[in-house]
């Protein structure tokens, strides 16, 4: 009897623990779902970038039109804005900028040039 008892001990530990095929299809299960999320979380990047330009486009053209009201001209350059205290001193090399018509630009993610408002 004693053995019997025994015998039913070891049946139930070996049925708390998970078997090398369980294991085995649960980390096939978040590949899959794991390589089906990558070209989302890719594009939900770009767009990311896409916007911080945008973003920064739209601030040194309202920097630009702040200036032409105090000065009657664009700027020189967007440093010119920058050490004027009309933008936040950050990297602005990905950005050219027209001094002639306030207009500035930079190249999205996709390539397609983005520029502000002006004209």
């Amino acid at each position: 009897m004693l053995e019997n008892h025994k015998h039913k001990n070891c049946r139930t530990k070996l049925a708390r623990g998970f078997t090398l095929i369980e294991i085995i299809a649960v980390v096939a299960i978040i590949g899959v779902m794991a390589t089906a999320l990558l070209p989302s979380l890719e594009t939900a990047m770009q767009k990311s970038c896409d916007t911080k330009l945008i973003t920064t486009l739209t601030m040194i053209d309202g920097a630009g039109r702040i200036y032409k009201l105090e000065h009657g001209q664009f700027p020189e350059s967007i440093a010119i804005l920058v050490e004027g205290n009309y933008l936040p001193a950050k990297d602005y090399t990905m950005i050219s900028y027209d001094k002639t018509t306030g207009v500035a630009s930079g190249t999205g993610s996709n390539g397609k040039q983005l520029s502000s408002g002006q004209k």
